[in-house]
């Protein structure tokens, strides 16, 4: 996730915390633009549980 994204939203509720980035699609190739943010899903989502030991990607 986009850390710096302007479309980022967040929250903690009951100690779990969650982040949301909102993806646009609007390349000629969507299918590119699909292969981009699944990449980056799983780049951050390794990130965050090397840093966060109680994090997981759901």
């Amino acid at each position: 996730m986009d850390l710096g994204a302007k479309n980022l939203l967040a929250a903690e509720l009951e100690g779990q915390k969650i982040a949301i980035e909102i993806k646009s699609f609007l390349n000629p190739s969507p299918l590119h633009d699909l292969e981009q943010a699944v990449g980056q899903f799983v780049l951050y989502s390794k990130l965050l549980a090397q840093q966060e030991r109680h994090w997981t990607a759901n």
